[in-house]
């Protein structure tokens, strides 16, 4: 599993709505280990969208 894979699944599931405090905490519902909101807020970045 690849984090950068995961953060894009659970945005695209969200209807490309969710920001990085979403996709964080639904990651850590789902049991994938994230260490900071900065991690996925910088995913989220490099992958062209807003952190929110």
């Amino acid at each position: 599993m690849k984090l950068s894979k995961e953060i894009k699944r659970v945005h695209i599931e969200s209807d490309k709505i969710y920001g990085s405090p979403k996709i964080t905490k639904q990651l850590k519902d789902e049991g994938i280990s994230v260490s900071e909101k900065m991690q996925t807020s910088q995913l989220v970045v490099k992958q062209g969208r807003k952190p929110t």
